[in-house]
């Protein structure tokens, strides 16, 4: 099995693993008191990237989820 082709693809796991460490507020300081839309930034930022990995998700399902085969039906 080819780990370069289809949803297999090594960059799709580069991405995913990106936006992890993105979304996990876990590098922001703890006294860190900055404030967006009445909430902390981390988690300003921690939902911000969930709906990122939502929407690259669903975009990775739409474009690149196997078809299925008329032969296989045969």
């Amino acid at each position: 099995m080819q780990s370069t082709s289809g949803y297999h693809s090594r960059w799709i796991w580069v991405v995913y693993l990106c936006l992890f460490v993105i979304a996990v507020p876990w590098y922001w300081p703890a006294d860190s008191r900055q404030i967006l839309f009445g909430f902390p930034l981390w988690v300003v930022v921690s939902i911000a990237t969930s709906f990122v990995i939502s929407c690259y998700t669903a975009w990775l399902f739409l474009t690149r989820w196997p078809e299925d085969s008329e032969e296989e039906g045969e």
